[in-house]
């Protein structure tokens, strides 16, 4: 090798460009390592989401529908609260208002509200009957059947007012006519 400073320098420096440039192939080599490491993993968590973020849905209409079910069966209309025909029907419609057997739970429920507004306006309970009015409106679903039926509780609140007895002392008295005492009577002092 020659000794000529520039030619010992050259070389120094083409070693370090080479020192250098495998540096930097490592560094770019690491760089590609860790990338397709990381796309790996997120590729792998992406999955791992899509099967747990994504489950199949499942239609809960038909155990509502099988609760509201047994509640009609066993007259469970309102009572208790949380697990009566009422609340199985409410949830349905929240679920999805346009679906058939959502509709047709609320159709039967509010035939059920009225038949109990017919037997408590029969039986003279005015409270219960406006009771089952008021749930049958609340299901909205047939508003001439409901002013049908508070038309016949009016009337009958209407009969049971007509036939009650007035005590006197609810009377007002229109006009006053005095007692005509026969005139023996009069004479005699006797009253009654």
């Amino acid at each position: 090798m020659p000794q000529h400073t520039s030619a010992i320098q050259l070389a120094a420096d083409l070693e370090a460009a080479a020192e250098l440039a495998a540096a930097q192939a490592a560094a770019e080599a690491e760089e590609a390592r860790i990338e397709q490491t990381l796309s790996t993993s997120v590729a792998a968590a992406d999955l791992a989401n899509v099967t747990e973020a994504e489950p199949i849905p499942v239609d809960p209409i038909p155990e509502y529908l099988a609760a509201f079910d047994e509640t009609l069966a066993e007259n469970r209309l309102l009572t208790p609260a949380e697990q009566s025909s009422k609340y199985f029907a409410g949830l349905m419609p929240t679920e999805n208002s346009d679906d058939a057997r959502a509709v047709e739970s609320r159709r039967q429920l509010f035939e059920r509200f009225l038949d109990r507004a017919r037997d408590a306006v029969e039986a003279q309970d005015t409270q219960a009957a406006t009771t089952w009015i008021d749930e049958a409106e609340l299901l909205g679903v047939n508003e001439t059947a409901v002013a049908e039926a508070r038309s016949i509780l009016t009337e009958r609140l209407i009969e049971m007012e007509s036939l009650k007895r007035v005590p006197a002392s609810a009377l007002e008295r229109l006009e006053y006519t005095p007692p005509a005492y026969p005139m023996r009577a009069v004479t005699r002092n006797i009253e009654g």
